[in-house]
């Protein structure tokens, strides 16, 4: 949920305590709250939602959170009929909802509904890149990357330099991450970056990994040297040079990264945790990947780590919990996964000895590779 907007007064409390309940993980607690509010809110007249804009913009979005935590908790038929109906709120955003309930089925893992759904959407608002760009998230998520190439090209065709065009290239960088083409991944990042520079910078991670585990080392240290001492520029060295067999200048570099305040940085707070892990800053590991909000980028990526360090300082149980969360927030990623894979699984044997965590991770995990002694 987002940070919690000023409401009429009759509702700001209500609100407010649901943002807390889902800020600390009370899912169902949060749910209940905004069901009351929605509830509230219905039963007003179509001619008082009329006068009363500030009213049927706040159903609205009450409602869109709903359904998000509907979604987020398994209980998607329950997301997927309560959005169609958000439209008496505001009419005129249906294709919006139907995006959004195309969407949820995705998450659900049902790919068959999703497809139709977003390829009917296509159909009827065939100039609307946002759209396109959803078609090809299912179709990415199915594992069709040549339709999914096709789709995110016709969203870029209909919105060259618009909103949506960083979203689409960035998307088409993801489908060749996936591929491992590296030319092809490495020109959409140059193509998303000269549109966003802001996300170019949110992201940055995703770049150097992708390289690093591409073996494009090259191309990592060229855009590496390109880059300031950002959070995931110095993590990257370090692991570049951890690779090439420097591992005390890849400790000293991580040092200093993590002598910065991490409450101070615009980006790059996972990059902070990750180098904190790898100096043995476990505490402070735990307490930065903890504080990141839950509606943060690579939410997946940041409880893996955060696992990884409960698994360091013996907090099994926990390790399970969060794993448990991180693969509900990969139902969510790009492409849409319902475990991690071999390259996170790798990351964690790299880091975590212990046999009993390993054991633990195992579930949440669809590659699993011999254990390592």
């Amino acid at each position: 949920m987002p940070d919690a907007p000023i409401l009429p007064k009759s509702y700001e409390a209500m609100y407010v305590e649901a943002y807390e309940c889902a800020r600390r993980g009370d899912f169902e607690g949060a749910i209940a709250m905004l069901e009351r509010i929605l509830k509230r809110l219905s039963s007003l007249s179509p001619e008082t939602l009329a006068r009363a804009e500030t009213a049927a913009e706040l159903a609205f979005m009450v409602g869109r959170q709903l359904a998000d935590l509907y979604s987020g908790t398994g209980r998607y038929d329950e997301a997927a009929a309560l959005l169609p109906g958000l439209a008496r709120f505001l009419p005129g955003r249906e294709a919006e909802l139907t995006r959004v309930v195309a969407r949820v089925r995705l998450e659900e893992g049902d790919f068959e509904a999703a497809l139709g759904i977003a390829t009917e959407l296509t159909g009827q608002y065939p100039h609307e890149a946002v759209n396109w760009n959803a078609l090809g998230d299912i179709q990415f998520s199915r594992g069709d990357f040549d339709e999914a190439e096709k789709s995110y090209k016709r969203s870029l065709a209909e919105e060259p330099t618009g909103f949506f065009a960083p979203d689409a290239w960035r998307r088409l960088f993801r489908l060749y991450s996936e591929q491992g083409l590296v030319e092809r991944a490495d020109e959409a990042w140059d193509r998303m970056a000269a549109l966003d520079s802001e996300a170019a910078a949110e992201f940055a991670g995703d770049l150097y990994s992708f390289l690093l585990e591409a073996g494009a080392l090259s191309r990592l240290r060229q855009r590496l040297s390109a880059s300031g001492p950002t959070p995931a520029a110095e993590l990257y060295r370090g692991l570049l040079e951890e690779r090439e067999g420097d591992r005390a200048q890849a400790r000293r570099r991580w040092q200093r990264l993590i002598s910065e305040d991490p409450t101070e940085l615009a980006h790059g707070q996972v990059e902070w945790g990750e180098a904190a892990i790898r100096v043995g800053e476990l505490d402070a590991a735990i307490a930065v990947l903890s504080m990141i909000r839950v509606d943060a980028p690579v939410v997946d990526r940041r409880l893996l780590l955060l696992a990884i360090a409960q698994a360091l300082v013996g907090k099994i149980e926990l390790l399970a919990e969060t794993l448990g969360m991180a693969t509900r927030e990969l139902t969510r990623s790009l492409p849409r996964r319902a475990l991690f894979g071999r390259r996170e699984w790798k990351l964690f044997t790299s880091l975590v000895a212990d046999r009993r965590a390993r054991e633990a991770a195992k579930p949440y995990f669809a590659v699993v590779e011999v254990a390592q002694p």
